[in-house]
């Protein structure tokens, strides 16, 4: 809402729309109008911005202190939290008053640029003030579905951000995007074509069809034209503490500078936290100091594209990465030599999205954890093998892939999925082993 201040400054473009209004428009009742005009809309500015910094703290509060160990905190918004006397007061109380004002400005700054409208060439005050009254009038309309008139097919969350000075956001997302789709963009009567590494699963599309509401005429999986069999190693130490578990954390900073010493860096492991790639970042960058290894963490050494640019420019690297990085990456030829997933991507219960696609599912962790999972572990293993030259290494330092009776979906999702089990203090000697072309490295 800070764009509300642009109608409360004397200078800018807001006052420049208003006199070119005063001097462009048509007719003296009119020309007359415009001196009201203006000031209705500075009038409901001031007060849209006074209830919106009410009602967006209330929201930060409603929505929970962020402790030192997180990045973000949520909280999805339900018919219960909008029922509670801390969403009337700091909620509905000030929307009362918001709203209207809202509306105002918005109303307002269509009628002034509907005095300017017929410029064949519009003055730059023009096309930012209609940019800015297409902003007010979707947070107006968007605010109004968030408190007012919630749509039952959408989920709604509040989060904060630590590293953004506790900013605040708010958000909604549909549950079921198929029928938008079906009748946005299937139903027209023309050709579509999905291609994706990852749409099938086990050379079936049911799922993204389904996800997605379309029926396909034609299906067609083609096969790898990697040799994988020879082309990686899949390594799974058995001896690996369980996630969430004492030792874990540890046991995987471990694991992942052994193997970047037997590759010499040219790794990249891949974190689903922030809190665990940062402790692994702090601690390698010490241990690699004094070496021609070089260590890089998404977020503290830059964000996703400058840590990839980096690991592609430094012969000696070790990139860490967050979850933007298990996917859409694009290393160029022979840029790692081991690839390192130090937990299966499983997403985060609580996020409010994937808590309200599962929650009436009869398992939703059958159901839906784990497919996503699966899917995200794909996408994660693509990061290796890029071209028919690759060879390299990946390492998954999360035992459930073997323990569990789900792993074998994750096995079974990867091409010549064959996994070698070994311990902490082999999987190095493997690495280095088969790198250096041993033969029998590969075979249990």
């Amino acid at each position: 809402m800070d764009d509300l201040g642009a109608l409360t400054r004397t200078d800018g473009m807001f006052p420049r729309l208003v006199r070119l209004a005063t001097s462009r428009g048509g007719g003296e009742e009119a020309l007359s109008s415009v001196p009201d005009l203006q000031r209705r809309v500075v009038e409901a500015a001031d007060k849209a911005t006074l209830e919106s910094s009410r009602m967006f703290e209330a929201l930060r509060d409603l929505t929970g202190y962020v402790t030192r160990r997180e990045r973000t905190r949520e909280m999805r918004i339900l018919g219960m939290t909008r029922i509670t006397s801390e969403w009337r007061r700091g909620v509905d109380e000030p929307w009362v008053v918001l709203h209207p004002a809202l509306s105002t400005v918005v109303t307002g700054l269509r009628s002034l640029l509907d005095l300017v409208s017929n410029d064949s060439q519009p003055d730059a005050a023009v096309i930012n003030v209609n940019a800015l009254y297409e902003r007010l009038r979707d947070i107006n309309s968007w605010l109004m579905a968030l408190i007012e008139q919630p749509d039952e097919n959408f989920v709604y969350w509040s989060s904060v951000n630590q590293r953004r000075n506790m900013e605040l956001h708010l958000s909604g997302a549909p549950l079921d995007v198929a029928s938008e789709l079906r009748s946005g963009l299937f139903s027209q009567d023309r050709a579509h074509i999905l291609t994706g590494a990852t749409i099938s699963e086990s050379g079936s599309f049911e799922r993204v069809q389904t996800t997605l509401g379309f029926d396909a005429d034609e299906t067609l999986s083609i096969g790898s034209p990697f040799d994988f069999k020879n082309a990686a190693l899949i390594l799974v130490p058995e001896d690996i503490p369980q996630p969430n578990t004492p030792g874990y954390n540890e046991a995987v900073t471990s694991a992942v500078h052994d193997i970047a010493s037997a590759t010499q860096g040219r790794t990249l492991a891949l974190f689903t936290a922030n809190s665990a790639l940062n402790n692994t970042r702090d601690v390698l960058f010490n241990q690699f100091k004094n070496t021609e290894t070089q260590v890089f963490g998404q977020g503290r050494d830059g964000p996703a594209a400058r840590v990839m640019q980096l690991l592609n420019d430094t012969e000696n690297a070790v990139a860490l990465g967050a979850m933007s990085l298990w996917e859409g990456i694009d290393l160029q030829d022979a840029s790692i030599d081991s690839l390192v997933m130090t937990r299966l991507p499983f997403p985060v219960p609580r996020d409010p999205i994937h808590e309200a696609r599962s929650e009436n599912l009869e398992n939703p962790f059958n159901g839906y954890f784990v497919p996503e999972a699966v899917t995200k572990f794909r996408q994660g293993f693509g990061r290796l093998i890029r071209s028919r030259t690759d060879r390299g290494v990946f390492v998954v330092l999360d035992r459930r892939i073997i323990s569990k009776r789900y792993g074998r979906l994750f096995q079974k999702s990867i091409p010549q999925g064959a996994v070698r089990r070994v311990t902490l203090g082999t999987s190095s000697e493997y690495v280095e082993k088969w790198l250096a072309g041993v033969p029998g490295c590969n075979q249990q």
